[in-house]
């Protein structure tokens, strides 16, 4: 049996994501914001760099990316958000998507996003998989305790 090679095609690895960014309610003003993007056979990945406004708000765009999967294959998507804050990081999103369209790892898109770095963190059911995150937002998916079995 002979496999169709793979066709290039964009994939989605990471969809546009905005927000605050607080500690303990506080804004976190021009705090550095790290995203690693990983995907496939990437598991180095790629990171950006980001800095919130003086009021915590931050701005991430989409990043795209130009693969050929083939069809026994895949597509897996990964997100790592961080601050920086005096040399040490903290992460306050993780995500996962296997689907390459833009937003396809949301069920609905989160609204009035506030990330407080001091808030536990807490495991979200999301579009064919889990984020692990410090964000709330107002329209957020019933969470769950990740220590908790």
């Amino acid at each position: 049996m002979i496999l169709n090679k793979p066709t290039p095609a964009s994939f989605v690895i990471s969809s546009p994501l905005e927000g605050a960014l607080l500690r303990d309610g506080k804004p976190l003003s021009h705090a550095r914001i790290i995203r690693r993007l990983r995907w496939n056979d990437n598991e180095e990945g790629i990171t950006r760099e980001y800095h919130t406004d003086e009021s915590g708000f931050f701005s991430l765009p989409a990043h795209e990316e130009t693969l050929s999967i083939g069809p026994l294959e895949q597509f897996v998507g990964k997100t790592n958000i961080d601050v920086e804050q005096d040399g040490i990081l903290e992460t306050f999103w993780f995500s996962a998507k296997t689907q390459g369209d833009l937003n396809s790892e949301y069920d609905i898109l989160p609204e009035e996003l506030i990330c407080d770095i001091s808030n536990a963190d807490l495991g979200v059911n999301i579009n064919f998989g889990t984020c692990m995150t410090k964000c709330r937002w107002s329209n957020m998916p019933k969470p769950f305790d990740p220590n908790e079995p």
